[in-house]
Parts: C-alpha cells; sequence; structure tokens
C-alpha cells in the first residue's frame, strides 16, 4: 500500500501536539509492515524539506499557513504515487486540509473533535462565527467519507453536523513508548503537592484557570504547588498568565516549564498529585490517559469525554469554568 498521510506537524517539530502523535503512530505501524507512506506536514526552522523518520518518509511543505494549498498541488501532480489518503479535518494548521473535496483514492478522515467551543474561546466573535461555519462546510465535504474519532462524545458532537453515524469509527489514541516505560515506577513513586498543568498554552485552554484553582487551593493546603507544563504558542497570553500570577503573589507557588521531553514529562507525572485540565472541549484528552499510567489521577472539566475520566475511578469531573469544584477535587487528593 502507498499511503499520503495529511497531517499538521512530525515528531521533530518542537510543537508536535496530540493529534499529530496519532497520526504519525499509525504511519510509523504500516511502515513497519511493509507499507509506503509519505507523510505531508508543515515545515519548521532549520527543519529539512524532506526526512526519514523511523521508515516513514516526510514531506515538510511550507508553513502552517501554506501547507494546506501547496499539499493540493503536490497531490495533482503526484496523485499516481498513492492508493489512498489518511488526513486530519482540523488540526494545527491555520488553514485546513480540504483532501475530501479533491482525493478520488480511497479517503480516511481523523476529526478530534467538534470545534465550535475552541473558537468560541480562542477567537472574537465575528472570526469565530466564520470559522464555525468553515466547519459545517467541512462536514459537508465528508458527508460520503469514513470518519475516525478518538471518543464517542466526538462521534455524537459531530453528528449535529449532519454526518451520518455509519460514517464513523473510534480509535483509541496511542501512548508515548516513554511514558510506558516509566509506567513500572507508579506504585512506588513519592508524591508531593503538586498540581501539573500540560498541554498546549493556548487562550482556550483556559490555562488561567488553575492559576486560580491554585490561588484558593493554598489557603487550605500551603504546601501546595502548581506547575504548568507546555508550549506557549500565544507569548502575550503567556504575559497574561504571568501577570495573573504576580497580580495573586503566587510567584512563589506557580511555575512554568516549556519543551519538556516525554520521559522528564513522565517523571514529572510520578512526582504530581494530580494532573488538571481545564478547557472547555478535548477529543480525548492524552495528557489523562499518560498521566493515569503514571498512578496519577486527573481532574478534568465536562470538556473532557465521559468515557475517558469516570468520576472517582481515574479522576474527577467538574463542570467547564467552576473553580470551586476544581478546588474541592484537588482538596480530596
Amino acid at each position: 500500500m502507498r499511503l499520503l498521510v495529511l497531517a499538521s506537524r512530525d515528531r521533530r517539530n518542537r510543537n508536535f501536539a496530540g493529534g499529530d502523535l496519532t497520526l504519525t503512530r499509525v504511519s510509523e505501524y504500516l511502515a513497519s509492515r511493509g507499507a509506503s507512506i509519505t507523510y505531508l506536514c508543515s515545515g519548521f526552522t532549520g527543519a529539512k524539506q524532506e526526512d526519514n523518520i523511523n521508515g516513514v518518509r516526510i514531506l515538510r511543505l511550507g508553513s502552517l499557513w501554506s501547507t494546506s494549498l501547496l499539499a493540493w498541488i503536490f497531490y495533482l501532480k503526484n496523485r499516481q504515487s498513492f492508493d489512498a489518503v489518511l488526513q486530519e479535518v482540523i488540526g494545527g494548521l491555520r488553514i485546513p486540509y480540504f483532501g475530501a473535496i479533491y482525493v478520488r483514492r480511497p479517503f480516511v478522515a481523523v476529526w478530534y473533535q467538534r470545534n465550535d467551543m475552541i473558537f468560541r474561546f480562542q477567537f472574537n466573535r465575528l472570526v469565530a462565527e466564520a470559522l464555525r461555519l468553515l466547519e459545517y462546510g467541512l462536514a459537508m465535504a465528508h458527508r460520503s467519507k469514513l470518519v475516525l474519532c478518538p471518543s464517542k462524545r466526538t462521534i455524537g458532537d459531530l453528528s449535529g453536523l449532519g454526518l451520518h453515524p455509519e460514517q464513523f469509527r473510534q480509535y483509541v489514541p496511542g501512548l508515548d513508548e516513554e511514558i510506558l516505560k516509566l509506567s513500572s515506577k507508579a506504585p512506588l513513586s513519592e508524591r508531593e503537592d503538586l498540581i501539573i498543568w500540560l498541554g498546549k498554552i493556548r487562550k482556550y485552554k483556559r490555562t488561567e484557570d488553575a492559576i486560580l484553582t491554585m490561588d484558593r487551593l493554598v489557603k487550605t493546603i500551603p504546601s501546595s504547588r502548581l506547575l504548568i507544563v507546555g508550549i506557549p504558542e500565544d507569548e502575550k497570553y503567556l504575559d497574561y498568565l504571568r501577570d495573573l500570577r504576580d497580580g495573586l503573589h503566587l510567584q512563589e507557588i506557580v511555575d512554568f516549564r516549556f519543551g519538556v521531553s516525554e520521559e522528564e514529562k513522565g517523571r514529572l507525572m510520578l512526582r504530581a498529585k494530580a494532573v488538571l485540565v481545564t478547557s472547555p472541549i478535548e477529543g480525548f484528552a492524552n495528557v489523562v490517559s499518560e498521566a493515569n499510567l503514571c498512578g496519577t489521577p486527573a481532574i478534568v472539566t465536562d470538556g473532557v469525554p465521559a468515557d475517558v475520566v469516570v468520576q472517582g475511578l481515574n479522576g474527577f469531573r467538574v463542570r467547564f469554568g467552576d473553580i470551586d469544584a476544581m478546588v474541592d477535587a484537588c482538596n480530596l487528593l
């Protein structure tokens, strides 16, 4: 099989994220089984245009803004070289792929979550509404395609865009090997009064809710600490978070750490008592599975699918934006 994968970023990109990991793992697995995989994605400063990682041919075309257009041109010129296409619908690219419109080969789409809540909290009202309409347009383009989703909740949400139940298949995102290696140490690890927030530091993720939670938690558990671990994509938003922390006099309580390796992330989770997920919507929330593997429960909003966090089993669920409930859950741990 000759498969073209249309993704956002490859493993060597410092902004590599959960959705990228899903398509990367699939690509590497298929390559190990003898398939010919071309993984097309955006480039980054200092990167080669063509690379090979774990048997997968990597093509880096353009920026987050131009990759989808360049991918279309590339496909038109090389469509005879591929038997099928695997494409994410909405991911890290600023302009999504529209392969469902121009690909005439067998086509499979990966759709992580319905994005209207992300648009609402990330952008102003005008831009958010335009993007909501774009998502409806993408749904129309995919009405005859097979769509893979990471959770039952995502399937239900996307059905509201007019997609049919028989189009969907559910998959479970894989875990990074470095995290898996550390899982055996979970029962023996010493825990600190440490709470970790993990993820891309973007406005819609509502990282400020973690800081506000810590502001209240430290009043009942003075030894509590919050570590925000991730990749800052918006310097203005990061400045806002730092100003919020400093304004609440939490400089000794809340810290930031950027660009950590998967192994370091795992070791941090082995030390922590909980991981916070504060965003209004998550397709799956890979960090929950990673934390649980390290023996760390998750405190999440109801934006995380119910089949990912079961109340009182592998974590606690609270209503999105309910800081008091998040503090109460932290106190239980």
